[in-house]
């Protein structure tokens, strides 16, 4: 929630910007079959934080439990764990997010 805003308050500023996430290790710090695979993403919306520590950042510093201040809520519609966790069997990877461009992102764009 390091990008959002509360609910039924809009977009938040992150929306519609692309991230590349490499998947390293699992929870709990042991490195996955598939450590340093990247996929490229779109923010869509905000992560439920209700009830839900993992996405419970309200500020920049803030972290969640895994030293995290930045959470990837990954769509099991959109196939997108899939493709970064390769069916490594993972519920929750920690890695690196960094900003990237749009420009070849093949999905919608959220207004």
């Amino acid at each position: 929630n390091y990008f959002g805003v509360g609910p039924g308050a809009g977009a938040g500023p992150a929306c519609g910007t692309c991230y590349q996430l490499t998947i390293e290790t699992d929870s709990s710090g042991k490195q996955v079959a598939n450590h340093g695979n990247t996929i490229v993403v779109q923010v869509t919306n905000l992560c439920p934080a209700q009830g839900n520590p993992i996405c419970s950042q309200s500020s920049k510093t803030s972290t969640n439990q895994y030293g995290a201040v930045v959470n990837f809520d990954l769509c099991l519609d959109s196939k997108a764990n899939t493709a970064l966790f390769q069916g490594d069997n993972i519920g929750l990877g920690v890695g690196t997010a960094i900003p990237v461009s749009c420009a070849g992102y093949s999905g919608s764009k959220v207004q």
